[in-house]
């Protein structure tokens, strides 16, 4: 594992939060990190940006139920500028019972342990990056051997979402795909599983799952079957 330099943007070039989100993969992948999450809060308290690889179905429920109004780590992110560490056990204790449930809703699709960095903008904004783990010992070993370049990450994450504003791919008409994203596809239209996709791909089934977790939102599809279909009546596979 090779750490980013102090001079080092891995953002640079980068030009969408899609090319965001697969360059937090990688760095995710090389700590032996299995999941990352990116919060911006505008000065009035309101999301304006939230960027994360967590299982789809976990995402869409904390947006549906508005989970962030009652997660105690945003709670702990917007009163501190400090870096935090958090569990399902004793971090929540002192919380009321219905920001206790946030947790142990996450704990039910491996969000157990996590490290965040609350991040102060000029103008008011929050930004909050969390790096998760199923495994305590995960996170200890990253953050005793890199977590002066996961801080530092942190910080050029935040500066480079802000400045790409409004833009990115979100401004393309039609449904944007990146090659790994199409062989995806393509894989599932033959009829491959996870399993059968990871290994002709050269890749783990994790990243399989974290393209489809991309996958299927821009299709505004129900699962990666019904964006494969879709994708084939597009005649993009």
């Amino acid at each position: 594992m090779v750490d980013h330099g102090i001079h080092e943007n891995p953002f640079e070039g980068v030009t969408s939060l899609d090319r965001v989100c697969d360059v937090l993969q990688g760095i995710a992948e090389d700590r032996s990190l299995q999941f990352f999450s990116y919060l911006h809060l505008r000065g009035n308290g309101k999301t304006d940006r939230f960027i994360a690889n967590y299982p789809l179905e976990w995402r869409k429920r904390y947006e549906d139920k508005l989970y962030i109004h009652y997660d105690p780590v945003v709670a702990v992110g917007q009163q501190s500028r400090l870096p935090f560490f958090w569990d399902n056990s004793t971090f929540i204790r002192p919380y009321r019972k219905a920001q206790q449930r946030v947790f142990y809703e996450a704990g039910d699709f491996g969000i157990n342990y996590g490290y965040s960095i609350p991040i102060s903008g000029r103008s008011g904004d929050l930004g909050l990056f969390s790096m998760v783990v199923r495994n305590e010992r995960d996170l200890i070993s990253a953050i005793r051997s890199s977590g002066h370049v996961i801080y530092l990450l942190g910080m050029q994450l935040h500066d480079h979402v802000s400045s790409l504003g409004g833009g990115g791919e979100a401004q393309l008409e039609g449904i944007v795909l990146s090659s790994r994203e199409l062989e995806c596809l393509k894989w599932t239209a033959d009829g491959c599983t996870t399993e059968d996709i990871a290994e002709r791909m050269s890749i783990s089934a994790a990243t399989v799952n974290y393209h489809f977790s991309k996958i299927v939102p821009k299709f505004k599809a129900m699962n990666r079957h019904h964006a494969t279909i879709k994708a084939v009546k597009l005649g993009l596979v």
